[in-house]
């Protein structure tokens, strides 16, 4: 099956800088973005399982994620190498993309009814279909706070030391549609949720030491639980992951000019990825180990 498709858009966007003090700049930005759908989910393909009564379809006609966005942050240089910033962002995401379920005759999908065959379901019967759409999106909007620290005031080795930190806090609100009229493609059934895949709190921090010879650095990254998929399995209103925090560190080592010793270790605590389905009930789903990771390095320069 072959499928043409074409769209265009105007994407223009601005970005100011002002110098408020020396060492206090403030900006704006504003933009008009777009995001294209997935390779998979433009493929004229569908499938359908006779035996439950299931079906799902990619959409060659989806259009882009399209969405609006501003900007604005302040930024203070307070000392050589330190920088402390707060931004706020919003998006107006107008088009999304999201899987939406229909209950249709099976002679109404405009798939071959040889499809049927070795099962007990017939044409006129009721599957309920999948099939990527475009949707209404919703608000998006947040904080951002960032610190970049050299403590070169402390006396001493203990001047190389410094830290880093960064904290984002984001609210979303997306209109998710849930089930469609199969006659008319409005809407049946929906609701109100953030953003999949979206924390609405992540924060890291890094502390580190750093001479002409030696480097070394600890992270930790908290994310808060997040939503995965709307809706969930039956009886679900949607499935989750739970909050996480990982914790890495690295060093390095200069033998002279040339030559640079390297040493990590990702996800010290050895945390794991917990999912689940119902928000309210949290039923586990699966659990993910990943494992601490160690890695050694020698880094050449001629």
């Amino acid at each position: 099956t072959t499928v043409e498709r074409s769209y265009e858009d105007w994407l223009p966007s601005a970005n100011v800088a002002i110098d408020l003090t020396s060492n206090l700049i403030g900006r704006l930005s504003a933009a008009r973005v777009m995001s294209r759908p997935s390779y998979g989910q433009l493929i004229p393909s569908a499938s359908v399982n006779a035996v439950i009564r299931t079906g799902s379809a990619s959409n060659p006609f989806l259009d882009p994620i399209r969405a609006n966005t501003f900007d604005a942050a302040l930024e203070w240089y307070f000392a050589p190498g330190s920088l402390l910033s707060v931004a706020y962002f919003h998006k107006d995401i107008e088009t999304y993309i999201q899987n939406t379920n229909q209950l249709v005759p099976f002679r109404d999908l405009n798939l071959p009814l040889s499809l049927l065959s070795n099962s007990t379901a017939s044409p006129d019967e009721l599957f309920n279909f999948s099939r990527s759409n475009n949707t209404p999106g919703g608000p998006l909007s947040g904080v951002e706070v960032n610190l970049q620290l050299p403590l070169r005031f402390l006396p001493g080795f203990l001047s190389n030391l410094g830290v880093l930190g960064n904290f984002t806090r984001v609210r979303s609100n997306i209109n998710y549609i849930l089930q469609t009229d199969p006659a008319t493609g409005q809407p049946t059934l929906a609701r109100t949720a953030p953003l999949v895949g979206l924390s609405p709190e992540t924060a890291s921090g890094t502390v580190y030491y750093e001479d002409d010879r030696f480097s070394i650095r600890s992270t930790v990254n908290y994310r808060a639980g997040y939503l995965t998929g709307i809706p969930g399995p039956q009886d679900s209103d949607a499935n989750g992951a739970t909050s996480s925090i990982f914790v890495d560190a690295s060093a390095s080592y200069n033998i002279n000019e040339n030559i640079k010793l390297i040493a990590e270790v990702s996800n010290i605590t050895n945390e794991q990825n917990n999912l689940y389905t119902d928000t309210m009930r949290q039923d586990p789903l699966y659990t993910s180990y990943f494992g601490r990771t160690f890695a050694l390095a020698v880094n050449f320069q001629f």
